[in-house]
């Protein structure tokens, strides 16, 4: 999405920041182990915004007040994702060096954790003790595991097929991602690998749990090649439709803590917004972050 649309045969609405893949593993001071959700209600959002030309990460309140830009930066700094207990966020930054980098929920003490280069967004484990993450492989795009200090970073995919967009589910039991335009789910090391969404002739990807498990929240595009977002219970059946646009594309959604209510990328013809629409789709979409600003998390 960050400087230019890429269109792929496994994507072909991605907005992508391609970038070189490093093996570097380097580990970073602090301990995410044992994290509690100190949020439920009134949870910020984080997201990247680009001004200037600079891809920069706010967050915000979900009536769209208390704009706050926590990473001042002249380097890309997108993809940003929330600890289990909102008091960190990993992102993707390009300074130097280039890679994985966490810092606290105000933008303070970052600090560099792997030169890796996610091509979606990040997720954690709901202990806070490792991170989710897709990448480049020898063969395409895997999905990688590693420690929040950048530690024992690992492919738990190791295929020749297109993987991305992981999303830990809240009890820690699977992680789900995009499988080309299918959802699939497998454990956390890569195991019982098997597709929720193969009985559906529609495409289905970016997948994101709800607070409690129940259900995903993820995009889909249809004949007309517009794309919007659907609910559906956790064994990939009942879908619900969540937005109705004639837009491009309803994408990346995610979930409010308290689960009432979904943040979704929305993607114009020469531009993104951020929006926000109760999770029963009950009523129209808000926006919140106006410009070019998407890859929301909350």
């Amino acid at each position: 999405m960050y400087n230019k649309p890429v269109n792929t045969a496994h994507s072909p609405l991605g907005y992508r920041v391609l970038f070189t893949t490093l093996l570097l593993t380097v580990a970073c001071s602090g301990d995410f182990a044992g994290l509690g959700r100190a949020c439920t209600t009134n949870c910020p959002i984080v997201f990247a915004k680009r001004t200037n030309f600079i891809w920069d990460l706010y967050t915000i309140n979900a009536d769209g007040t208390n704009l706050q830009n926590v990473t001042r930066d002249t380097a890309t700094d997108v993809y940003p994702a929330w600890s289990p207990d909102h008091r960190h966020v990993a992102f993707y930054s390009g300074r130097e060096p280039a890679g994985i980098y966490i810092m606290d929920a105000d933008g303070s003490h970052r600090h560099f954790v792997v030169a890796q280069a996610p091509s979606g967004h990040m997720s954690w484990s709901p202990d806070g003790r490792q991170i989710a993450l897709d990448g480049s492989s020898d063969f395409g795009g895997d999905i990688f595991v590693m420690n929040a200090d950048g530690t024992g970073y690992h492919d738990i995919t190791n295929s020749n097929d297109f993987e991305e967009k992981p999303a830990w589910s809240p009890n820690g039991d699977l992680v789900a991602y995009s499988h080309y335009h299918e959802i699939w789910v497998m454990n956390p090391d890569g195991t019982n690998r098997h597709s929720l969404t193969g009985w559906q002739p529609q495409p289905a990807f970016d997948p994101a749990w709800s607070p409690d498990g129940s259900h995903i929240a993820f995009a889909s595009i249809d004949s007309l090649g517009i794309t919007n977002l659907f609910t559906m219970t956790a064994d990939g059946r009942n879908w619900q439709r969540l937005t109705i646009t004639d837009r491009p594309a309803d994408r990346i959604p995610n979930w409010s803590p308290d689960g009432t209510q979904i943040v979704f990328q929305r993607d114009f013809s020469d531009s993104v917004g951020v929006f926000v629409v109760d999770a029963q789709g009950a009523r129209q979409p808000r926006q919140i972050a106006w410009g070019l600003s998407g890859q929301a998390a909350w």
